[in-house]
């Protein structure tokens, strides 16, 4: 009887060991989950934020192509004036 006494206790310390060690797991999956959050997050601004620079950018070039439009609408205009 003492000998299943025994491996009874040392089944128990290993159950024991077991859950320490789960739980350690599952503190560590949830730190990763928090940053695997924060990750997609920080990538959808990058995203957003490149999206935005392109747009940016298109605009500038739109501007650029208007006055330049609006320069040769000013000429004109000054030269049928002058004529």
């Amino acid at each position: 009887m003492a000998p299943l006494l025994n491996e009874l206790q040392k089944q128990q310390q290993k159950i024991g060991a077991q859950a320490i060690i789960n739980a350690a797991q599952a503190t560590q999956l949830v730190a990763q989950t928090a940053e695997i959050r924060e990750l997609k997050q920080q990538q959808k601004q990058f995203a957003t934020q490149a999206e935005l620079k392109e747009l940016k950018q298109e605009l500038h070039a739109a501007l650029l192509k208007l006055q330049a439009k609006g320069a040769l609408v000013a000429q004109r205009c000054r030269g049928r004036d002058d004529g």
